[in-house]
Order: structure tokens, then C-alpha cells, then sequence
């Protein structure tokens, strides 16, 4: 027993008395603390500082990057010699490099903030409030610019910004003269002057030979390179051979806006007129200004002379009938000859298979080029398979027949269900209640108080 205990004392010390042999002297620490967990190494420090630069460094470049990613373009949209009143349009254009998409917030600010909407370039009819560009793609808008009646003759300023937002969030824009922090914006100058300069260009006048009874025509296109919107004035004059005036007629076109272009047209009917060679005057006129004049030698012939050609391109359903409705066909019809022609579409219609009606759309004459669309109503007064077969006959000649197909289901709404008046599925579902109700009755009958069940 003693040797054991002596044993023990030598090879441990008891718990918590390890400490009590050595004490070490007040305020003194070992070295290896002092070396390693006191501070730390000069290479732990240098690493850190090189890895919070190279972070500070790419936190400093990702916008600078981002930024040259995205862009708008022109630089700057200016108008010169804006007119009191006038409306003028100016493309511009964002630009995304980057792989994901953006959207972005649309605002204008500065004196001439309210004078400028934005408009999606697809959608010409609705204001942008904002805009979505896909990765790695543009998106054109154009900003309409109206210019107030009362403006002064001097240059006024606007900013168009374009703030960052989440991507089909359709988020709305800030109200016009608001400041925005943007990375992009345009600057928009317009120089008010009230000097009023009507102008134009008229090039590509073409006045071709026709026949007796079909118009003669005056074609040619049209540029407005003034400062105010226009309405030409198109006057077409005929003579004969000997010089008589033979007719005319001025047509006042459709407003041109400023910078826009348009093709304009004037016609006189030949109805009653000899066959035989003529000159026609062509003038042009903004106002009480000429901008063109030009004459043309012309021929009205006999009535045939030219080859008619055309083709049923097409017939379609433009509606969903129901019995007791009217279908409403079109039928597409091109003119592919050499003069103008009349144009109606004739057919039949069936109903699971059965001849029921003819059907007809009114006489449209169509120029030569011109694509049309020629209506066709169809009575449906029941449920069924209709067909519409027919051609499109001008002017004695048809062209290759088209049918379609389409079913008329039965009348689900309004004074019948299934197929069956009100008053039927009144009675027929009051009789299955009753039915039901004495079935269930003849069920508590049978069986009796204190009656085992089965």
C-alpha cells in the first residue's frame, strides 16, 4: 500500500496544482505569447493590405466598366429654327454591352422639360414611362418635341435621364423638372426662331397612259425641308392635242410634319373624255408658294387595252360566331396587272355540306399594286360546319377559288344552356330533385324503428 501511494505522488501532482509549483512573477508573460498571439506578423498585415487594395481597386473599376458598357446615342439632340407651334421628332438610341439585361426609369428636367415626350420607336402612340434592353442589344426611342405658341424666339434647354431599375419592374418615372441621379443622360437643345419657312422637295412624279373610265393619275413623292408642318396642294391639269382644256382638279394632301416625307396623289376621271394623246400639268403648291411644275405627255385609250391580273390571296375569319350572328369574312385581293381594276368577291355558302346562300363583298376599284381587303358577312342562324368557297372576280376575269372552314357551336349563353331553352332544364332538373328526394324518403320508410340493419 505504501509503495503504491509513493508511486502515485511521484508521477502526478493532484488537479489544479500544477500552476502552484512554478509561479511565475507579476506582470512577467511568456514569450511565445508575447511572439505569437499578442500581435500579429508583418506578413499577416501585408497580405491583408494587398488584399483590401486589390478589392478597393475593383470595387473602384466595376462602375467605370459598367459605364462603358452602356451608352445612349446621338450625344446631344438639337433643333434649329423651331417654329412658335411646330412639332418636331428626334430618334435616340441606348446601347447594352453587357450580358444581362437593363431597364431603366425615364425622366426629363430643365426649361423645356415640358415641350419633350418620349416614345417607345415599336409603339409611336404610347409615351415611355420606361424602357427594358435586353443583353447585348439597342433600344431606340424617339422624343417628340412640341413647341408652345407662346414660346420666345431664343435657345432653350432640357436634360433627358434615364435612371437604373430592376428590370420589368415597371417602375414610374420621376415628374418632369425633377433632378435625377443617373449615369446616363442627353442634353436637348432647341433654337425658337419665328421666322416661318415653308419648303419642299418633289421627286419621282410619275403620270401614266389609262383608259377611258379609270382615272389618270399623278403620283410622286414628297419631302417637307421646312420648319413647319404642310398641306401641298396638288393640281392636275389636262389638255388636249390642240391645247383646250380638257379638265382638272386640285387636292390638298395629308399634313407632312416637319422632316417627314409622304407620297402625294392627284387624279381626274376620264369618264366621257375621247381616246387620244393629251398633256397633263403637274404643280405643287405650300401655301402661296410653287415648289414644282412640271408637264407630261399622256394617252387615255379605249376601255381593255391593258391587262388586268389579279389573285385571292387570302380569306380569313375575322370573328368568333354564334347561331344567330354574322360571320365577317375577308378576302385578301392583289392587283398584279397593268391598270387600275374592280375588285368583289362572289361565293356560296354551306352548311354541313348543304348549299344554304350566296355571299358577295360591295365593288372596290384597286390600284395597280395595291393589296385590299374585301368583306364578307355570313348569316350563321344555327349551330354547324360552314364553308365559304368563291373567287374575287375584276372586271370579267377571276381569280383561282379559296374556300374555309369554320363551326358554329351551339348557343351557351343568353336564353338556352347545352343547347336547350331555360324552361326545358327548368322542368328537367325539378324532376330529378323530386325524383331524388322520394328515393331517399322510401329509404327512411323501410326501415323501422328497432329494424336490424342489413
Amino acid at each position: 500500500m505504501t509503495n503504491r501511494q509513493g508511486s502515485r505522488a511521484r508521477g502526478a501532482s493532484p488537479r489544479g496544482s500544477r500552476g502552484a509549483r512554478h509561479p511565475r512573477p507579476a506582470g512577467r508573460a511568456p514569450a511565445r505569447a508575447a511572439a505569437g498571439h499578442g500581435a500579429l506578423p508583418w506578413r499577416w498585415l501585408a497580405g491583408a493590405g494587398g488584399l483590401i487594395l486589390a478589392l478597393a481597386v475593383c470595387l473602384l473599376q466595376a462602375p467605370a466598366t459598367r459605364a462603358q458598357s452602356i451608352g445612349i446615342s446621338p450625344g446631344s439632340l438639337e433643333v434649329d429654327e423651331a417654329l412658335r407651334g411646330g412639332e418636331y421628332s428626334r430618334p435616340l438610341t441606348i446601347i447594352n454591352q453587357q450580358p444581362e439585361p437593363l431597364a431603366f426609369r425615364l425622366a426629363v428636367q430643365g426649361e423645356a422639360a415640358a415641350w419633350i415626350t418620349l416614345y417607345d420607336g415599336a409603339d409611336p402612340s404610347k409615351p415611355a414611362r420606361t424602357v427594358d434592353v435586353p443583353a447585348e442589344t439597342e433600344k431606340t426611342l424617339t422624343a417628340k418635341i412640341v413647341i408652345p405658341a407662346d414660346a420666345a424666339n431664343r435657345q432653350f434647354s432640357a436634360e433627358i435621364a434615364l435612371e437604373s431599375v430592376a428590370p420589368g419592374s415597371g417602375e414610374e418615372p420621376e415628374e418632369s423638372g425633377a433632378a435625377v441621379t443617373t449615369g446616363l443622360a442627353l442634353d436637348v437643345v432647341i433654337n425658337v426662331t419665328g421666322t416661318q419657312r415653308l419648303a419642299g422637295a418633289v421627286s419621282g412624279v410619275a403620270v401614266g397612259d389609262t383608259e377611258v373610265g379609270l382615272p389618270l393619275r399623278a403620283l410622286m413623292d414628297f419631302q417637307n425641308t421646312g420648319n413647319v408642318v404642310v398641306e401641298p396642294d396638288v393640281t392636275l391639269l389636262v389638255a388636249a392635242e390642240s391645247g383646250s382644256i380638257s379638265g382638272g382638279n386640285t387636292t390638298k394632301q395629308e399634313s407632312v410634319p416637319v422632316e417627314g416625307s409622304a407620297t402625294l396623289k392627284a387624279e381626274w376621271d376620264t369618264s366621257g373624255q375621247q381616246v387620244g394623246s393629251y398633256r397633263a400639268l403637274v404643280t405643287v403648291r405650300l401655301g402661296e408658294t410653287q415648289i414644282f411644275s412640271e408637264s407630261f405627255d399622256v394617252r387615255i385609250l379605249a376601255e381593255g387595252t391593258f391587262t388586268r391580273v389579279g389573285e385571292l390571296t387570302s380569306l380569313t375569319l375575322t370573328n368568333t360566331p354564334f347561331p344567330g350572328a354574322v360571320a365577317r369574312v375577308v378576302a385578301g385581293f392583289r392587283n398584279t396587272g397593268e391598270i387600275d381594276t374592280r375588285a368583289a368577291f362572289q361565293g356560296e355558302v354551306y352548311r354541313d355540306g348543304t348549299l344554304m346562300d350566296t355571299a358577295s363583298s360591295v365593288d372596290l376599284l384597286v390600284e395597280t399594286g395595291e393589296a385590299v381587303e374585301l368583306e364578307v358577312f355570313v348569316p350563321v342562324a344555327v349551330k354547324g360546319k360552314y364553308s365559304v368557297k368563291g373567287v374575287v372576280n375584276y372586271e370579267g376575269k377571276e381569280t383561282d377559288p379559296g374556300e374555309i372552314t369554320f363551326n358554329v357551336p351551339p348557343d351557351l349563353g343568353g336564353d338556352s344552356l347545352f343547347g336547350r331553352p331555360w324552361w326545358q332544364l327548368v322542368i328537367g332538373f325539378g324532376v330529378v330533385a323530386v325524383a331524388v328526394l322520394y328515393v331517399a324518403d322510401r329509404g327512411r320508410w323501410w326501415k323501422r324503428p328497432g329494424q336490424p340493419s342489413s
